[in-house]
């Protein structure tokens, strides 16, 4: 069998005969309820997902876990999404990021300043929830 890995997200682990996530995102948020939302769309794309509450020790977590992406929310209750943002550019100013700034449009700036400030070069930022 033959699996083209640049356009199927996912690869089958002939030992065991399913598919095997590809990578893993790391989510870093402590509202559970947008979460379980991305879960389905890293599924259906073969990603793994790491949820991490915001208190622990994102700089360690980025280390341990290696992730292809981190997404975080911008008000998160122990480190908000402005700091995520520095773990994030210190560890790796490529690696991909999604910041979610909730409704508040100023934030939607703030968040942009310092994507400038950090040097972060991937970066999404998406307003609502």
């Amino acid at each position: 069998m033959i699996v083209d890995t640049v356009s199927s997200p996912m690869l089958l682990n002939e030992s065991r005969g399913v598919n095997a996530p590809q990578g893993l995102v790391m989510i870093v948020g402590d509202d559970l309820s947008w979460g379980q939302g991305l879960d389905t769309i890293c599924d259906f794309f073969g990603l793994a997902v790491e949820h991490v509450p915001s208190e622990l020790d994102v700089a360690y977590l980025l280390r341990e876990f290696r992730p292809m992406a981190v997404i975080a929310e911008v008000d998160g209750y122990g480190q908000d999404g402005f700091h995520v943002m520095g773990e994030v550019a210190a560890y790796d100013p490529d690696l991909p990021m999604m910041i979610l700034t909730g409704r508040d449009p100023a934030l939607m700036g703030a968040a942009d300043a310092m994507r400038e400030i950090t040097g972060l070069t991937h970066l999404c930022i998406v307003t609502g929830k």
